[in-house]
């Protein structure tokens, strides 16, 4: 009987805070060697490596490990990481090069061994299934077949080539953000160019890209805030004078997570989006005061596979700082509402939405699958339950216009 599951319908269409725990780990009460954190990244069994100006830093969840010079590192300054399926660990350094990492050895390419352009090497992306995309203070960047192909974009028309950013879309095109030269995609043939003068770009230095679960990339600029580009003359600003409750148009960083896009500014902190909008996110359930200059932001794999938000943050004077969702989890409501029933002994969940239903999850508030299903992209399906215990879940489903996320509450 439907009375036994009391589903709130007025606060399902509420969006509500989520309640976010934030632990600092610093040169004071950790092993972390420096305050200053420019890269993180988190590899396939849950190390979190942290690029300082003091070294490299890994953390197990309960111990620090710092790595120098005197560990075999060409510059303790590093400015970009990524971790690689395979087990390696990608260190940009401050014009040191790019330096591999096995765990045991580093392996340094620079411009004197390798053809990489510049030794400043500012961003890492991955395409599968080995190919790293690298972004330096003179170009752009292929490493392959332990191989690195240069491009000067000079000779291409653009007027800068020092990549600050790179992203590998899922479709295999690569997209570039520059300082002072607006940003560009790459289809592997061609590259097509963005600016202030070509386009609706605000800001012509873009520092950083995330793409949403559709794939569509946002840019993160010093002084025009954050824009969304859907393709063609399809734009979306988010600024100051559009929504003045953001407070600054000077952000560094980005970030998606299970929970949409997070945003790190050089001077109000962290963000995040809500809606159509980027909201500063400064309450913390455990009462921290987080460093308001964010340099970076990196959300662990696992926190998509189990659906739930968790991120580490970056800091240009605070450290790091680990996040997880303290109570629930941040409800986005989408503009196609999506409508739940139940039927009566609840074995079933009905689920409709006004566009393509992709994906349904229903899970625990820590992040434990209950059931899920992959849709055969229509407005509406059938998830099988198993016997609901009481208390809160969470649903989240995802169409093609966005993710909505849901809590409810079983009796």
């Amino acid at each position: 009987m439907m009375k036994y599951l009391l589903v709130a319908c007025v606060a399902l269409w509420l969006p509500a805070q989520a309640q976010i725990s934030a632990i600092n780990y610093n040169s004071s009460n950790s092993g972390l060697p420096y305050n200053t954190v420019y890269a993180i990244t988190t590899d396939n069994s849950g190390i979190v490596w942290c690029g300082t100006d003091g070294g490299l830093s890994k953390f197990n969840g309960s111990a620090w490990t710092t790595y120098t010079i005197a560990q075999g590192l060409p510059n303790n300054a590093i400015r970009s990481l990524f971790a690689a399926p395979n087990g390696i660990l990608w260190i940009g350094t401050f014009f040191s090069g790019l330096v591999a990492f096995d765990g045991t050895t580093f392996t340094t390419y620079n411009t004197s061994n390798s053809g990489l352009p510049d030794n400043f090497v500012k961003s890492i992306a991955f395409e599968a299934p080995g190919t790293l995309w690298l972004g330096t203070g003179g170009g752009f960047a292929k490493l392959k077949n332990d191989t690195i192909t240069g491009y000067n974009l000079t000779s291409l028309g653009m007027f800068s080539n020092n990549v600050a950013t790179v992203a590998v879309r899922p479709n295999g095109n690569k997209i570039l953000g520059f300082l002072n030269g607006g940003f560009a995609y790459y289809n592997d043939t061609t590259f097509t160019f963005y600016n202030h003068d070509n386009s609706n770009l605000p800001d012509n230095t873009v520092l950083s890209i995330a793409l949403d679960s559709l794939g569509n990339p946002y840019f993160a600029m010093p002084t025009g805030g954050i824009v969304a580009h859907f393709g063609g003359n399809v734009w979306q600003l988010y600024n100051t004078n559009l929504n003045p409750n953001q407070i600054t148009n000077s952000f560094k960083c980005l970030a998606n997570s299970p929970t949409g896009i997070w945003a790190g500014s050089f001077d109000r902190g962290l963000y995040h989006k809500v809606d159509f909008a980027f909201e500063n996110q400064t309450s913390w359930s455990n009462g921290t005061v987080m460093d308001t200059n964010i340099t970076c932001i990196a959300v662990p794999q696992q926190a998509f596979q189990q659906q739930v938000f968790s991120a580490w943050v970056g800091t240009e004077n605070g450290g790091v700082y680990k996040l997880d969702v303290a109570t629930g989890i941040a409800e986005t409501p989408i503009d196609n509402s999506v409508l739940i029933s139940f039927t009566n002994n609840r074995s079933q969940m009905l689920v409709a939405a006004k566009s393509n239903i992709q994906q349904v999850a229903l899970y625990t508030v820590d992040g434990r699958i209950i059931a899920q299903m992959q849709n055969g992209y229509t407005n509406n399906t059938t998830l099988n339950l198993p016997q609901l215990s009481s208390g809160q879940i969470i649903l989240r489903c995802v169409t093609e216009d966005g993710v909505a996320v849901k809590k409810l509450m079983v009796y």
